[in-house]
């Protein structure tokens, strides 16, 4: 009985990786050319795109969060020493950097 089971599960074991990997090939033929940016651009510009404008209220609490947690690290880094004030350093100025995203999205994607 045991041996039966055991047999059984191997099986079911094999067939299921065997599903998995064949749905995987199926999707892309062997030796066929991977997709083009032209291509894909053409696919996708078929439907028009509806999506909403960025909201302004997303926009302000990002640079509100954003000053905040400035503040905070600048008031961090005044008691630390060493590599911790350079750590920290580096997180203020990539902060900086982040937080005017969403008006750069805005302005690349003519969201607003």
């Amino acid at each position: 009985m045991k041996k039966n089971k055991k047999r059984l599960l191997e099986r079911i074991v094999t067939q299921r990786a065997k599903l998995i990997e064949g749905y995987a090939w199926e999707r892309k033929g062997f030796g066929t050319p991977l997709p083009t940016l032209k291509s894909t651009m053409a696919r996708h510009q078929k439907a028009p795109v509806n999506e909403a404008p960025m909201d302004n209220r997303f926009s302000k609490e990002w640079e509100r969060n954003c000053k905040v947690l400035i503040t905070h690290l600048e008031h961090e880094q005044k008691g630390k020493l060493g590599a911790h004030k350079g750590t920290v350093k580096k997180m203020i100025d990539t902060l900086r950097t982040v937080k005017g995203y969403p008006d750069l999205m805005a302005h690349l994607f003519g969201t607003n």
